[in-house]
């Protein structure tokens, strides 16, 4: 994370979150499940963007605080983040300037700081995210969502131009039940208006989940 992004809870900046909801469902066999979705604003490596950022998942983390049940539920939050995740390196080992995904990671107030347990404890590490990124589960080198060439003439194989900027973070117990994670790269090549249609800029990302615990994910 760069030094010239402030704190999570610097107050210099407010951005809402135009493009999100959240909604809980019921599936068979499992915990209700609570769904968050999301689009961030854009331009990952932009310092003039890193605080409105990490304002929007300061508001996501809040309507989790305030809705989400904890041990009775699991929960996804997932979309176009527009970040990295410095935990989960992507083909381009693209390093993040927010704290944004670990805001997200964490159900309870992410600082950047150990908690106070953790200080008492001779500054021990921060406790672990209560959230997990799935494409933990696929090889790094399958770990891209995104391809972005300014100059649209211009078309670069991968994996230059690449980078994973859309997630699924799952909480522990639906973690452990992925059974198959896909980067769906196959729908289309990398958008390069002259050889074929703009479909999109993103391939998706897509994740299935066993309604049993005998899962083993594969990639």
């Amino acid at each position: 994370v760069s030094d010239d992004c402030p704190p999570p809870d610097s107050p210099d900046v407010t951005t809402g979150v135009s493009k999100h909801y959240y909604t809980k469902i019921a599936p068979y066999n499992s915990k209700p499940i609570m769904i968050v979705s999301l689009h961030f604003i854009a331009f990952p490596t932009r310092k003039d963007r890193c605080q409105q950022r990490q304002s929007q998942a300061r508001l996501i983390q809040e309507i989790v605080q305030k809705n989400y049940r904890g041990d009775r539920e699991e929960l996804i939050i997932t979309g176009d983040m527009n970040d990295f995740d410095g935990d989960v390196p992507d083909v381009s080992a693209s390093e993040p300037i927010t704290c944004a995904l670990k805001m997200l990671k964490s159900t309870t107030r992410y600082t950047g700081a150990p908690p106070p347990t953790a200080i008492a404890a001779n500054n021990a590490a921060p406790l672990p995210p209560t959230l997990r990124n799935v494409a933990q589960y696929a090889p790094q080198a399958k770990r891209y969502t995104a391809y972005y060439q300014p100059n649209k003439r211009i078309c670069q194989k991968p994996p230059l131009h690449l980078s994973s900027i859309d997630h699924l973070l799952f909480s522990d117990g639906l973690y452990q039940r992925v059974h198959n994670v896909d980067f769906a790269h196959d729908l289309y090549r990398e958008p390069c208006y002259y050889e074929q249609p703009l479909y999109s800029d993103h391939w998706p990302l897509i994740a299935v989940v066993a309604t049993t615990n005998s899962s083993h994910a594969t990639g």
